[in-house]
Order: structure tokens, then C-alpha cells, then sequence
């Protein structure tokens, strides 16, 4: 009797799902019958071609390949694992990364010793893989399968692996991809709930290890099916018609899925790469699409021949390259945005190979934590040695904000070091929403400074593998709340319940940038105005429309990295929430247009949203942080923030040292004046009908038809949201057509 380990994403949900997706009303699908015979190739052929031995022993004398090589010798030397009593993805991925090391330093460096070694580890691969206890083990399978296929693949290529010896590897690694097809190909079941109610990081993973295996044993009755699905189904989902990758090159489910998507993908696209011709016809496999929103307006033919045009090469996956390095933080890990937990930058490195921009590299070698990852999501340092550019200018891009507005992900930074300013804002709509690991957190903001997270996204925190993560939905974000609630709650897998945000109105400027998040929930829409200003500061302007009249509650919730379980301290102090941390501190000031708001923190249960986070991989790490609401009683209040940033040591007037923020009384309006080393600034936000100018005490008169405005005293620059005039004392800034939004200069 088989069991099964439910992984964290499974919910019963899928067996309702499943029923209603059923393909087949048999357990099974018929198989192909036996394609002829293939010609012979010269080994290896997959992850290297025969010119890689000379390329990899002129690199691995100097920097970063030096290291690489010393972590692959390292790999090597480890001892495999013993078999469990059922058959442990665990244990055979490791014992394959063990047996693909040492067939690296066979092939390249005629390294008897670790051929032997690799070769035992092949000959002892355990075939019985229906004992497996994991219903997902199919997102394992490319560890085990890719590296032991490897492994065959460059011993083959060497004196000391006999044919009946290359030919029982063969059999044993055949033997393990068909039991694992006939569980996850063939059995609607499987097929549904691991490939096509996911439609994320799920059937590439999957179909990776399948095409792998194809690519290598073309002689095998079922290789031409394997290979098939999997070039259907990656150069789908890796597309521009996939709805896993934006057309502005983000991934649905973020950047942590995402990496852990390419991990495979990308060696399994360079093995084609390797091995197939540009012009071959594969035909099309359609039994793993999902016919739901937002997939269901896909067209696909069952067995229609097409030419897999390869991901490897496509300005898409370098557009997806450069958003992954977009989302860096300052430490050098990625955002902790959807489901995600720490990650480094990983493969997106391996396409500076293959013409991808030098910025790539630049963040894999950097970063304060985890640079030159080598293990996250799948074990990459031997295609690292071979296809990683050092020849490219390993310098960080010439751009600093980004903006994703099909992705929903705006991200302004004030540099590319580990203590620059960092800020993310999130408004994701459509198949960038859709996806299972997307968070309802449309409208969210995180931001980082002076090398400390200050306000933050709460991660990836899963104690029920039955249940969403207790972070997904939108009380577990910096978000504005109504009557403690936000946008729908996400429901299990396809159950969206979300509702769509839109990033619009993307302005770029060192003086001023700015963006908007739009959303509609629990009556209200808000349109969040965000502004970065001289890359020094942050406004937050929530202008909030009501259909219904009578007063509620409106909380402007802020997650801090203070207080509990992380260290550091807060405070309020009249309307400014004052965080405290080592090396960068932080001061929010927060007011509406109703009047100064009250700050109350949520009740306190211990790993319960909203104060549970997990940011780090290791469950052992959930933990809790403060949580503050500036919370008012109104119909429609706007909220004004100015989240001020500083380094904790820095002397008072000093670039970087606190900012004086201060409250400007104004009718039907909120307003703060901001000072800094450069001078002044103010910031305003009006509501309706408002009076058109503003005061500012012992200074000039500011005036403005528009709902927001910034503006430098001294009239050197500002900006207007939704007006057209802008005038500080005598200086007139902006006088021109009615617009979202003007910027001068």
C-alpha cells in the first residue's frame, strides 16, 4: 500500500478540482508505441559539450570559477546517504548532486578515483520509486534525475564506465522515470493536482526532469512524449502567452517560486540547446493546461507541430532577469514579496552565457548575504563553471527604480549598496494575481534602509500544509484597512477572492519618482500615491473614495522590524511612529485629512497574523514583530505619510542624519514640512473643495489646484497628482494642462 506525505500545498480542495478537470475516465493514458532508433552521439552533450572540458580547466585557476570548482570538490567528497526503507527524495537527490560532482572531475580533469565513485552511485540507485510517502515529489524529481542523467552522460564520455555498465545506469534511471510518469503523466489525478490546477514552478519542475531524461535515452518508447510535454509546456508557461511570466518579465508567484522554477529549467533549456536543432519539430501536448481563469482564454492543440523558439535566448527571460535583479534588496537577497523566504540570486546568473547583461553576475558575486549561491532551489555549480561570463562588466545596473506595472511591483531605491534606501510598492492585477502563491496585498508597501528592514512585508509563514500560509492576506501587509479589513481573503489554490490593483501614473526622477496603486474593496477605492524625494525620503498619499456614507474604522497599518521578537525598539510620539535598530532608524509621521489619527496596536497572539512574519527559510524562524495602526474615525479620510529613513549614528544635519518632520495646520487637508541638509520641502495632500493655498509658518505661501503636491521651498522642483498649477511664494513650479501627474524638472 502506497502512503502519501501531504506537502504543504495540498488541500482537499484539489480532489473537488480535480473531478471537475478530469481528462480520462480510465487510471491510465495509453502510451506511444516505440519511436526507431536514434544515431549515436558523442558524450557528453547535455550540461557540457566535449569544447567545455578545455574552457572549464582555463577558468577554474582564477576568481569566481576557483570557488565554484572548490564547492563542486567539496560536493564530491561527501558521503552519500543511506537508503531509507521508501524511497526518500532526500536522500537520492543528494546522492545524485555526490555522483554528478564526481563525474564532473572524472570528465574534466580524467579523475579515476571520482568516476569510481560517481559510477557506484549510479549503479546503486534504488529503482523501487513507488514507495515513495510524497505526493509533490514530483518538484524534487529534477535533483535526482537531471544530476544522475548528468552524471551517465559524462562518465560516458570517459575510459572507465564499460557498456553493460553504462547500460544498467541507463536501465536504472529509465526504470525510475517510468514509474514516476505513471504516476504523474498518465494518472489523472497526479496530472491534475501537480500540473494543472498550479500552472507555476509545479509542471516546470516536473517536465524538466521528463525532458531531461528524453533528451538523453531518444531510443526509450516514451522519450518523444516526455520531451514533447515538457518543450509544450515550458515554452508556455516561460512564454508570452503563459500567464506565469508578465510581459514585463515578472513571475506570478515572485521572485522565491520563480528562481525555484528556473533552477531546472534553465539546464534543461541549455540541454536542448545543446542537443536539439533550432528547426525540429515537436508536437504540441495539451493535458496539463487548466482551463480556468486566468488560463482560459489559452488555445491549445493537441499534437499540432511547432518549432520550440527556446526560452534561452528570448528578450522575455532577460526581461524577467532584470526584474529579479530589480527586486534586490539592499543585503542582496530578494524581496520578501508573495510567498517567499530568503533567497539569493541564483540561476538568472547562468544567462551572462548567452548574451545576458553584466549586472547579472555583478548580483551573484554581491551582497552582504549568501553572495555566489550555489544550492538554493536546485545545485548549480557545474553549470556555473561553464556557462557563467567573466568577461562581462560585473558592475550593478546603470538604473535604480524600476517599475512593473504588469507584474504590479514598483521598486525605488536610492542605489545598488547594502545601507542605500530600498521600497517597494504592490498593485498586481489579472494572471499576475492569479497565481497560488500570490498574497492578497494589492496596494502594499515594505521598506529598507541604512541596511535594516524597517517597515516590513511578513513573508512566507505555513504551519498547516492544509491551509493558506497565515500571511497571505491583507492584514499581514502594510496596507490601509477598514474595519480591520482589506481586499477579499485568498482562497485555497484556484480560489482567487482577491480583487485586482493596478500600478499606474510611473514617474522616474532622481528628485522625485513616483507611482500609484489603485484598488476597490469593502467600499472604498484608495489610490495610493507614493513619492521618493532627493532618494532621501518617502510620502505615502491614500486618497480614499467611500460608497458607503456613515463612519467607519480606517487603520493605517504599518508592520515594524521592532519590538517582540526582532530586536530593536519603537515608540509614538504625537503622530510619528519612531522605529530604532542599530545601524538605520526611522521616523513615520502619519496624519489624515479628518484630523491627527489615534495609534493603537492589535491585539497580540503569539505566531498569529498580523504580528507573525517568516522571512528566513528554516520554520524553526517564525517569529513576531510589532504591529501599529493610525487609525480614525471618518467616512473618507486621506492618509499623508512621510516615512523618514536615517542612519542611526549619523551626527543631526549631516546627509543622512534624522529629518525634522512637522505637522502644517491645513483646512480640509493634511500637510507635513520635511527638513533635511538640502533645505525644505512640503508635502500636501488636499481633500475637495479644499482652500487652495497653504502657509508655511515664517515662509512663503505655497498654492495648488491639485490633490497632491510636493514641492521643494526654494521652487527648485515639485510635483502635482491630479492639478496642473504649482506655486511657492512668487516661484511658479508647474502651470500647465490638468494631469495625473506633473513633475518639474
Amino acid at each position: 500500500m502506497i502512503r502519501f506525505r501531504l506537502p504543504r500545498h495540498f488541500s482537499f480542495r484539489a480532489l473537488l478540482l480535480g473531478a471537475a478537470l478530469t481528462l480520462s475516465t480510465s487510471a491510465c493514458d495509453e502510451l506511444p508505441e516505440k519511436p526507431a532508433a536514434r544515431e549515436a552521439v558523442v558524450h557528453p552533450h547535455l550540461m557540457y559539450r566535449p569544447e567545455h572540458k578545455e574552457i572549464i580547466r582555463a577558468r577554474v585557476g582564477r576568481e569566481p570559477y576557483a570557488t565554484m570548482l572548490t564547492e563542486l570538490r567539496t560536493k564530491a567528497a561527501a558521503e552519500p546517504r543511506e537508503p531509507l526503507e521508501v524511497w526518500d527524495v532526500g536522500v537520492w537527490s543528494e546522492n545524485a548532486h555526490i555522483a554528478q560532482a564526481n563525474a564532473v572531475l572524472a570528465w574534466v580533469f580524467d579523475d579515476k578515483a571520482a568516476a569510481e565513485k560517481a559510477k557506484t552511485l549510479l549503479l546503486t540507485l534504488d529503482t523501487d520509486w513507488d514507495s515513495n510517502e510524497h505526493l509533490d515529489i514530483n518538484i524534487g524529481m529534477p535533483r535526482v534525475l537531471i544530476s544522475y542523467v548528468n552524471a551517465w552522460d559524462l562518465l560516458s564520455a570517459t575510459p572507465w564506465f564499460t557498456p553493460e555498465e553504462s547500460a544498467e545506469a541507463e536501465r536504472r534511471i529509465l526504470e525510475v522515470t517510468d514509474q514516476f510518469s505513471t504516476r504523474f503523466l498518465d494518472n489523472p489525478f497526479f496530472r491534475i493536482i501537480g500540473l494543472v490546477v498550479t500552472r507555476n514552478n509545479h509542471p516546470i519542475r516536473t517536465l524538466a526532469a521528463f525532458g531531461y531524461v528524453a533528451l538523453a535515452f531518444p531510443h526509450h518508447y516514451d522519450a518523444d512524449r516526455w520531451l514533447n510535454w515538457a518543450v509544450s509546456d515550458i515554452a508556455d508557461l516561460l512564454g508570452p502567452d503563459g500567464k506565469y511570466v508578465q510581459a514585463d518579465g515578472g513571475i506570478s508567484e515572485g521572485p522565491f517560486y520563480g528562481q525555484f522554477a528556473l533552477g531546472p529549467a534553465l539546464p534543461f533549456l541549455i540541454a536542448v540547446d545543446n542537443t536539439q536543432s533550432p528547426q525540429r519539430l515537436y508536437e504540441r501536448i495539451c493535458k496539463s493546461r487548466n482551463p480556468l481563469p486566468p488560463w482560459d482564454d489559452q488555445v491549445c492543440v493537441e499534437g499540432e507541430p511547432f518549432v520550440f523558439e527556446n526560452p534561452l535566448h528570448s528578450p522575455l527571460l532577460r526581461k524577467t532577469a532584470e526584474w529579479l535583479t530589480a527586486v534586490r534588496l539592499p543585503s542582496g537577497l530578494r524581496a520578501h514579496v508573495n510567498d517567499s523566504k530568503t533567497v539569493s540570486h541564483v540561476a538568472s546568473v547562468l544567462l551572462t552565457g548567452f548574451g545576458g547583461e553584466g549586472y547579472l553576475l555583478w548580483d551573484w558575486l554581491t551582497g552582504e548575504e549568501r553572495p555566489m549561491e550555489m544550492h538554493s532551489f536546485f545545485y548549480l555549480a557545474p553549470w556555473y563553471l561553464a556557462y557563467v561570463d567573466d568577461t562581462v562588466a560585473a558592475q550593478p545596473p546603470a538604473w535604480k527604480n524600476r517599475f512593473f506595472p504588469d507584474t504590479g511591483q514598483a521598486v525605488f531605491r536610492s542605489g545598488w549598496e547594502a545601507d542605500d534606501l530600498w521600497f517597494m510598492l504592490v498593485g498586481d492585477h489579472g494572471a499576475a494575481r492569479r497565481s497560488i502563491h500570490n498574497h492578497a496585498d494589492g496596494t502594499a508597501f515594505a521598506l529598507y534602509g541604512y541596511g535594516e528592514p524597517l517597515l516590513i512585508d511578513t513573508g512566507y509563514y505555513k504551519p498547516n500544509p492544509l491551509d493558506n500560509p497565515v500571511t497571505m492576506n491583507h492584514p499581514s501587509h502594510n496596507v490601509v484597512l477598514v474595519d480591520g479589513k482589506g481586499g477579499p481573503i485568498r482562497g485555497l489554490l484556484n480560489s482567487w477572492g482577491d480583487t485586482d490593483a493596478f500600478l499606474e501614473n510611473l514617474i522616474d526622477g532622481e528628485r522625485i519618482a513616483w507611482g500609484e496603486a489603485r484598488m476597490q474593496y469593502e467600499g472604498i477605492t484608495v489610490r495610493r500615491g507614493v513619492a521618493f524625494v532627493r532618494e532621501r525620503y518617502f510620502v505615502v498619499a491614500d486618497r480614499i473614495a467611500s460608497e458607503v456614507a456613515s463612519a467607519r474604522d480606517f487603520q493605517w497599518r504599518s508592520h515594524l522590524w521592532a519590538g517582540f521578537d526582532v530586536g530593536g525598539a519603537f515608540a509614538v510620539t504625537g503622530q510619528t511612529v519612531q522605529i530604532f535598530r542599530e545601524k538605520g532608524s526611522l521616523d513615520a509621521a502619519v496624519t489624515s485629512t479628518v484630523g491627527a489619527p489615534i495609534f493603537v496596536e492589535p491585539p497580540y497572539v503569539p505566531l498569529k497574523a498580523p504580528h507573525v512574519h517568516q522571512l528566513l527559510e528554516q520554520e524553526i524562524y517564525a517569529a513576531d514583530h510589532a504591529v501599529v495602526d493610525a487609525t480614525v474615525h471618518a467616512v473618507a479620510p486621506d492618509f499623508l505619510a512621510v516615512l523618514a529613513p536615517y542612519r542611526t549614528d549619523a551626527a543631526a544635519g549631516s546627509p543622512d542624519g534624522r529629518l525634522t518632520v512637522t505637522s502644517l495646520s491645513a483646512v480640509k487637508g493634511a500637510a507635513w514640512l520635511v527638513k533635511g541638509a538640502w533645505g525644505e520641502d512640503v508635502v500636501w495632500l488636499r481633500e475637495a473643495g479644499a482652500p487652495g493655498t497653504l502657509q508655511i509658518p515664517g515662509g512663503p505661501l505655497v498654492t495648488t489646484d491639485a490633490q497632491v503636491a510636493i514641492a521643494a521651498v526654494d521652487g527648485s522642483f515639485g510635483l502635482v497628482a491630479d492639478g496642473s498649477q504649482l506655486r511657492v511664494g512668487s516661484t511658479t513650479i508647474l502651470d500647465g494642462d490638468k494631469a495625473p501627474i506633473q513633475v518639474k524638472p
